[in-house]
């Protein structure tokens, strides 16, 4: 198959998905018996001709979730711009990676401005960065960070029978748990901190478990702190929580994946007062800068750290002049797509104006959510938003069928989630190409579900 034609046929398959998300912007439900008999997936000895493949191609795109339809308030990723999807088409056309300048050559440059732009807002004046494939992954890279920083030994000794300890919010990303069993610090070594009513982790909370880790002898050693939580969007108290991990010498981490983006907005940073006093921070562009997925960047204060701890000397690979150029000095990965590319597209083609207007909208959306649902009497929100996710209840149905009901019928994806008890919608106005009309169908969909539940 020439190249050539496999973009032409791209082009074709492209624009029917995208006809087709506008006249039936949610797939309906199928489960996976139901592909099986749509589709023949099975590989086989011998390959198939064009003509069969570019429809398999066609029908599998058609047939796959529209998380980029103006319907889609699941998750925190959604929509599409074309500055970043260009970049990331070109990249994987370059394909090639990160790890050293001698094949990424310019797209070193590209990380590097980007980079550079986001250590900026968050106020690391001297800090340093790099890409990830996802936030759970930065926040991972983090968690070692911190720890080698807390002993050197470990990297060689290991963990000598001591307790290190992780103190994390009871509203934060599941990450952090997992990555502490992933590193061998142990789940049940995660202080889960409480919360208050907005979904902000409890300094007072946080303060004592640390004394009564010293108190037993145990290594308290990371604090993540949350800017945007997964389900409320509430962001933390973060001037309070610095106090405290200088206090007690304990790393502080800012997971910023889903709110970091505010900081492009100067009616909406102030949310982030005091990042420039953590130690690091986790930044998703794939989230409300609605960058096709995955683009996560781990930023850390102090320039020399993440060299310090993810170097690898091998003559092999590095080989150029600069080893400030080689990235995969400072990754933990080797092979690394170019992600950069269609984070820095959609900075260079919006201009910073252009990304705080559209972070101004989602924000502006969700406050229009909310009164939607205040206006509404059988609705009653769980909290007031704090950022892009919008949390309601229905009088007389559960959350858990509504959202079953409106994603097997095809008509809206919305997920549901839990906190202080309560089980409720949540609904994420993650995509900035959403308008007010949108809400309204949302909403109109919602009570479409609700009464076909109740009756």
């Amino acid at each position: 198959m020439k190249l050539e034609k496999a973009i032409d046929e791209f082009a074709k398959i492209s624009k029917v998905l995208l006809e087709k998300e506008k006249s039936e912007p949610v797939l309906k439900y199928h489960g996976a018996g139901d592909y099986e008999k749509l589709i023949n997936l099975s590989l086989t000895e011998e390959g198939c001709t064009e003509n069969e493949f570019f429809k398999l191609l066609k029908e599998i795109s058609l047939l796959t979730p529209r998380t980029n339809s103006k319907s889609f308030f699941n998750q925190l990723f959604a929509g599409r711009t074309g500055p970043s999807l260009s970049a990331d088409l070109l990249a994987t056309l370059l394909n090639t990676t990160m790890h050293t300048y001698k094949v990424a050559g310019i797209q070193v440059l590209v990380e590097k401005e980007i980079t550079n732009a986001f250590l900026e807002k968050v106020g690391y004046e001297n800090g340093e960065g790099i890409m990830n494939p996802g936030g759970s992954f930065s926040n991972l890279a983090s968690m070692i960070v911190a720890r080698n920083e807390k002993d050197s030994s470990i990297l060689k000794e290991g963990y000598g029978g001591r307790k290190f300890i992780v103190y994390t919010s009871i509203e934060s990303h599941y990450s952090v748990i997992k990555n502490a069993g992933m590193l061998g610090l142990g789940r049940n070594n995660v202080r889960k901190i409480q919360s208050d009513y907005i979904g902000r982790m409890d300094a007072t909370h946080l303060e004592a478990e640390i004394k009564k880790d010293l108190l037993d002898g145990n290594v308290p050693f990371y604090i993540n702190a949350t800017a945007g939580t997964t389900v409320l969007g509430a962001y933390d108290e973060f001037n309070q929580i610095s106090s405290i991990s200088k206090k007690y010498n304990v790393w502080m981490h800012i997971d910023g994946a889903l709110g970091g983006s505010a900081l492009l907005s100067n009616k909406h940073k102030h949310l982030l007062e005091g990042s420039e006093l953590s130690d690091s921070f986790t930044w998703n562009a794939h989230k409300m800068m609605n960058v096709p997925v995955c683009a996560s960047f781990l930023l850390v204060k102090e320039k020399g750290l993440l060299r310090k701890h993810f170097s690898e000397k091998a003559d092999y690979l590095f080989q150029g002049e600069n080893e400030d150029l080689d990235l995969g000095n400072i990754s933990m990965q080797c092979g690394r797509r170019v992600d950069a590319f269609k984070v820095w597209a959609a900075w260079k083609y919006y201009g910073l104006t252009g990304l705080e207007r559209r972070i101004d909208h989602l924000f502006d959306l969700a406050e229009y959510a909310a009164s939607c649902v205040e206006k509404d009497p059988s609705l009653e929100m769980f909290r007031s938003p704090e950022s892009v996710n919008v949390c309601f209840t229905i009088d007389g149905v559960t959350p858990e069928k509504v959202c079953e009901y409106l994603h097997k019928e095809g008509l809206i994806m919305v997920g549901y989630s839990q906190s202080k008890g309560t089980t409720f919608i949540r609904m994420a106005c993650i995509n900035a190409d959403i308008e007010k009309t949108d809400i309204d169908n949302f909403f109109k969909q919602i009570k479409v579900a609700a009464k076909a539940l109740r009756a």
